[in-house]
């Protein structure tokens, strides 16, 4: 091994530690391993240049561009209703909310599916009373399982397409992915209608979650003057032993006050962080003269302010800011007033505390919060609101006609066609580029959606790793990890060799992000076809499901992440839950690719 392998293997573990330790923004640790890969020697500049034109990151925005405009203009909540309105039973439900996302996650984005999906199924657990932790995680699921049944399903299929073009004269087509996608899709809705909804927590409410998991939902109230609380001791004031809430610490002058005693004084001007049920804190505030949310009076909310949950997304430019730095009450028109975060106690002033990727925020909203929220991709909101759509219903059909036949055209090959060449008849970014100009034409995208889309963090991490995919295969380190992999494996067969693989990717992708872990496994996968003289494809597809393989820890994939927060779920219950359903995938996965590809033990 060179002293330029070891210095490229431990950039590579550097950025590995990074992204797991998470203490810095993604595309941060992304870009210092570039950096370090290009002060080193290991690859020119140029590299990194040409990732950022690459086809299919620049797919990867469109499709998000795309599907903005869609979940904009088309709202779901009514069709919805007509489908799975009547429905009383739970498994039921989530078996059609399940089809209906598999299927939507196969041509759109998956996180707005996501955040679109949340609010209506928020709102038919609270008309049903069952918790929404038995529907959240099933949601996730369902959206990164049905992903993978198009090449566009998911940026980790984008990424692997561009690394494949980047290195290699082969290419993955639509229909590689159709059957084991719909396959995998199928068995992840049967599994958790079945035995994972067994396994599926049953959280009730925030406090008890909170107790019994040690989280906090912190809720910020401030004791105004004229206030009946004033003078009194916490006692007193009935604020001990509260129903479903209790108070967690005070702020007075700048000195924290924790834990709260009972004859502790309560003075005008304290600031009184609750934890637990929402709806109590809100009961309280309105029965209370005087206690009210810090907030209220500069965002002229009035009285009864309309409260909404929302979740931080992954790649959110609040992740890593504090709410005065974000700008969060002029920007939205709207004050935190209170945050869950999963697996992490949090104190002090919320205006204060740097937030992360997946924490769920009670929003108190001012007037022109609904309007602003519209424009933004930094917030998703967890609790129902009806938005209008000014695209007349004509526009929209037409439109819909014209996405189905961008569709077929990308999908069936040119030889359907009579064209001898390789790939569909329209090439994917051609037929995305059609797909955007037909929704400038019918009104439903416009410059600025264009902008507020256009992610220059996601951009880097999409470079980025395609960057550190290249640099491995070209340095010759993947070559050298692929001989010591041969060389434990190859007396066993291609079976096991692709079940090791399997099994490595699935470990990367369950601790940092799916398209890191498609680009440090792609060089293996290729070295080892190469090694072997025998196509990468069924190597680059083990490659593509293993990453998209998210289900046994809530880092392993963006839409985990909203959902924990809303779900309550600590991070055991997608072990608990998505194990067995990882087992399961990858004998689907492995047994289809082995018969396809005439693999052998």
């Amino acid at each position: 091994m060179s002293s330029q392998h070891i210095y490229l293997f431990s950039v590579l573990a550097l950025l590995i530690a990074g992204l797991i330790l998470d203490k810095l923004r993604p595309s941060y640790t992304f870009l210092i391993a570039v950096f370090l890969l290009v002060v080193g020697g290991i690859i020119p500049t140029t590299v990194f240049l040409t990732s950022l034109s690459n086809t299919a990151v620049l797919s990867i925005f469109l499709l998000i561009i795309i599907t903005s405009g869609i979940n904009e203009h088309f709202q779901l909540n009514r069709s919805l209703d007509k489908m799975f309105g009547r429905t009383k039973s739970p498994k039921l439900f989530m078996f059609q909310f399940g089809s209906f996302v598999t299927g939507l996650s196969a041509v759109m984005n998956n996180t707005p599916v996501v955040a679109m999906l949340m609010p209506y199924i928020s709102d038919w657990s609270k008309k049903h009373s069952i918790s929404p932790s038995k529907f959240f995680m099933p949601l996730s699921f369902f959206a990164i399982s049905g992903g993978m049944i198009t090449l566009i399903g998911t940026s980790t299929n984008m990424v692997l397409q561009g690394l494949i073009q980047e290195n290699t004269t082969e290419h993955l087509q639509w229909m590689d992915f159709l059957v084991p996608g719909l396959a995998v899709s199928l068995l992840t809705i049967i599994y958790m209608v079945s035995l994972g909804y067994k396994l599926l927590p049953n959280y009730q409410n925030t406090l008890a979650h909170f107790q019994e998991n040690k989280r906090e939902y912190l809720i910020e109230t401030l004791v105004s003057e004229g206030a009946s609380l004033v003078g009194k001791n916490i006692e007193q004031a009935g604020l001990r032993n509260l129903k479903d809430v209790y108070l967690v610490e005070i702020m007075r002058q700048g000195r924290l006050i924790t834990p709260v005693k009972p004859n502790e004084l309560i003075y005008e001007g304290d600031l009184l962080f609750f934890a637990g049920d929402t709806s109590t804190v809100i009961q309280l505030l309105n029965d209370t003269k005087g206690l009210e949310i810090s907030k209220k009076d500069k965002l002229d909310l009035g009285d009864h302010p309309e409260m909404m949950e929302a979740v931080i997304p992954y790649n959110s430019l609040l992740s890593g800011k504090n709410v005065k730095q974000f700008g969060f009450r002029e920007r939205y028109d709207a004050a935190i007033i209170g945050i869950h975060r999963g697996g992490a106690k949090i104190s002090g002033k919320i205006g204060d505390i740097p937030l992360e990727t997946g924490d769920l925020l009670l929003v108190a909203a001012g007037p022109d919060f609904r309007k602003l929220i519209d424009q933004d991709t930094n917030l998703y909101i967890v609790s129902a609101f009806e938005k209008t759509s000014k695209v007349s219903g004509i526009n929209k059909r037409l439109f819909l006609l014209g996405l189905a036949l961008c569709i077929v055209l990308a999908a069936l090959p040119a030889s359907f066609f009579g064209i001898d060449r390789s790939g569909g008849l329209l090439k994917l970014y051609e037929a995305l580029f059609l797909i955007l100009g037909l929704q400038f034409a019918f009104g439903m995208m416009d410059s600025e959606g264009v902008k507020k889309n256009v992610s220059l963090d996601l951009l880097i991490i999409l470079a980025s790793a395609i960057t550190v995919g290249t640099a491995l295969v070209s340095s010759g380190a993947s070559q050298l990890v692929a001989d010591g992999f041969i060389s434990s494996f190859i007396g066993l067969g291609s079976i096991t060799m692709a079940i090791a693989l399997f099994i490595l990717t699935v470990l990367l992708t369950s601790f940092v992000t799916n398209v890191a872990a498609v680009s440090i496994i792609f060089p293996i996968a290729l070295s080892i076809s190469q090694t072997l003289g025998v196509s990468g494809l069924p190597f680059f597809m083990v490659a593509a499901f293993g990453a998209s393989a998210c289900y046994i820890t809530p880092m392993g994939y963006q839409t985990n992440l909203m959902v924990m927060g809303p779900g309550g779920y600590k991070f055991n219950d997608f072990v608990r839950v998505g194990l067995p359903l990882t087992l399961l995938y990858a004998i689907v996965v492995i047994g289809y690719l082995a018969i396809k590809y005439e693999m052998k033990f």
